[in-house]
């Protein structure tokens, strides 16, 4: 009934007829339900091979989920309109989009066709349970000053993560505060998924402890914890990056309300980063960098919160 299709599935029965079977299924997402990643989705849309051309079939008079839809990048914009358009009115499937942060698809070259409607309209009584965080412009700094910043804030809270837009930058300030009054993790996607699981494992266990009284903990990652890693912290840093970004960042912080009011979440930007082969996220952090200029000159335009739907809309129209 459920076919799971990614790069991390691997088969090991040892029957032949179950491993052909699933192999079929793969070609041709002949399962009723199909659990698989938007790089296959867009295989199937635009590669032209025959074996992604045979699961386009499986695509009509479905329901597709994308969820973090936000990860599409900019350039396939009008590719991925392109293909909503054709998915629900030809195809006519069920085209959802989930996202904290909805991106503009209006402002893309080729729009969506449809206006999306919220499945979930705003209403302030339910909204107010998420704000768990506030979004604070904490300026710039050089990444050789970035650590006393890091304990500074240490101070405030009995756990803290830092996530940068580099592996040097995270190996960097992991090195700078390793074997001081804290316990301090890390985490990149240089590591394998199992080196990753066992680092998650223990740091759950070391923030269980420290919120009894233990040592602190601080962790120091790439974007690599922003999305599916259901972790929380007292207190998040941010290097200066896109919104979307940011918004992920925030979710690991007092995720699941541990502390009453708002737990800090910094935006900070590092001066000397360069960003020269990282094109999109350096865009991205000149369009965040626009939006704190406008939110310092007239706030109220925002709703005086960073992480508004206004905010949003601002950074990705920039």
């Amino acid at each position: 009934v459920i076919l799971e299709h990614h790069s991390n599935v691997i088969h090991t029965e040892e029957n032949a007829e179950t491993l052909d079977e699933k192999e079929l299924l793969t070609e041709n997402w002949g399962a009723p339900v199909i659990i698989t990643t938007l790089v296959q989705l867009l295989h199937t849309l635009f590669d032209g091979k025959t074996s992604s051309v045979r699961r386009f079939q499986a695509l009509c008079d479905s329901v597709i989920v994308i969820d973090e839809v936000q990860t599409v990048p900019n350039r396939l914009l009008s590719l991925f309109n392109l293909a909503v358009n054709f998915l629900s009115e030809i195809c006519h499937a069920t085209v959802v989009l989930c996202s904290a942060t909805q991106p503009c698809l209006e402002q893309a070259v080729h729009p969506l066709r449809n206006t999306p409607q919220e499945i979930i309209p705003y209403q302030k009584e339910l909204w107010s349970a998420f704000e768990r965080t506030r979004l604070v412009d904490a300026g710039g700094c050089r990444l050789e000053e970035i650590p006393d910043f890091v304990r500074e804030r240490a101070q405030e809270t009995d756990s803290l993560l830092i996530v940068c837009n580099k592996k040097q930058e995270a190996e960097f300030l992991f090195r700078q505060l390793s074997g001081e009054e804290f316990l301090c993790f890390h985490l990149s996607a240089a590591m394998c998924m199992q080196h990753r699981r066992n680092v998650l494992e223990d740091m759950e266990r070391a923030l269980t402890d420290s919120r009894s009284g233990d040592k602190k903990v601080i962790c120091v990652s790439t974007q690599v914890i922003e999305a599916g890693v259901d972790i929380s912290f007292g207190c998040v840093i941010r290097l200066t990056a896109g919104m979307d970004s940011v918004i992920q960042a925030a979710g690991r912080c007092n995720r699941n309300g541990e502390r009453k009011g708002l737990a800090s979440v910094y935006l900070l930007g590092c001066m000397d980063e360069s960003l020269g082969m990282l094109r999109e996220i350096q865009e991205a952090k000149t369009a965040t960098t626009a939006l704190l200029t406008a939110y310092k000159e007239n706030a109220a335009r925002f709703g005086d919160r960073l992480s508004s739907d206004e905010a949003i809309g601002y950074f990705y129209r920039k």
